[in-house]
């Protein structure tokens, strides 16, 4: 898709920090996400997010809703949006005026890409327990109905968001749909409604090539990166993507035929080298402590030929 290598997005160079400021405009006090340095001498790396992290929906997802994960994000992808709050920051004692991102706006993302995450796993893997967790047929307005309530079995901690999917007298053209006790399609209705909204606004309809440079087409393009991680999102549903974590780092990625190979354990050949070198040097210590190779082979899921190639090596 064009928009996925073209959409490219910046990270200031010195990262991000925490600061504790009003809003200007709503004078809302509270934590806000700004760059290090003054915006007039900051400098930014440009990267092509949806080209190069073909899992960045779900690293967001997994994110930490804090302080120090958000961090941890930011530095590495980049703020959310072109940041539209204006609060004064103390630059090593100048003061300037920044545009930063609140804290909450951050959490409330992470929680609903979370939420929606979830609900597309329950749903591929027709996991009903999981979907017994948010979806519910209970009694409604006018009658039996399916409601979607984030705290059904107890406060988790996170954000209550309920919603009453269908009922005789909310949707009931929806509720025709439904068989009685499903909540697979239920779900998909609920991740629909949540996508679009997130999509509203965040997309721009352009004339533009694709990735070959030889052809133009009519191309969706995010006007964000929290508009990327959606579009992303949605692409993952429509082609029934699959993903994996990468064995040596964590970040997802795609592992879907026509993006990699589905047995494909890393998300780069630099984390391939990695591995590889971690691992040699892992088998060379555990056969100095006294295991055989065929003991080493097993710990470290290799062949005894890999492993005492390895050996010879540091030999």
């Amino acid at each position: 898709m064009a928009e996925f290598f073209s959409f490219f997005w910046i990270v200031p160079t010195h990262g991000f920090r925490w600061v504790r400021a009003k809003d200007e405009h709503t004078g809302v006090e509270e934590d806000y996400l700004a760059t290090s340095e003054p915006e007039d001498i900051a400098t930014y790396r440009a990267y092509l997010p949806l080209h190069m992290f073909t899992g960045l929906f779900r690293t967001f997802a997994d994110t930490p809703p804090t302080k120090e994960g958000i961090l941890h994000f930011a530095n590495k992808y980049g703020h959310l949006c072109e940041m539209q709050y204006v609060v004064p920051v103390d630059y090593k004692g100048r003061q300037a005026r920044a545009a930063a991102e609140p804290l909450s706006f951050w959490q409330q993302q992470i929680w609903d890409m979370r939420l929606a995450v979830e609900l597309w796993d329950a749903v591929q893997a027709r996991d009903v327990a999981a979907l017994g967790r948010r979806l519910t047929w209970t009694e409604g307005p006018g009658g039996t109905g399916i409601l979607y309530d984030t705290h059904l079995t107890g406060d988790s901690g996170e954000p209550r968001y309920t919603e009453w999917i269908a009922a005789p007298n909310i949707h009931p053209e929806r509720l025709k749909r439904f068989a009685r006790g499903d909540l697979v399609m239920p779900a998909l209705y609920r991740l629909q409604r949540v996508v679009n909204e997130h999509l509203r606004g965040q997309l721009s309809p352009v004339l533009g090539w694709d990735e070959h440079g030889s052809n133009l087409g009519l191309h969706v393009f995010p006007q964000s990166l929290i508009g990327a991680l959606w579009l992303q999102f949605a692409r993952a549903i429509t082609g029934r993507k699959a993903y994996r974590r990468c064995e040596e780092c964590g970040t997802w990625f795609e592992v879907s035929p026509e993006a990699a190979r589905t047995n494909r354990i890393y998300c780069s050949n630099a984390c391939r080298t990695k591995a590889y070198r971690r691992r040699k040097v892992q088998a060379q210590e555990m056969y100095a402590a006294g295991k055989t190779v065929t003991e080493i082979a097993e710990a470290l899921g290799s062949d005894e030929a890999t492993v005492a190639g390895w050996i010879k090596e540091e030999a």
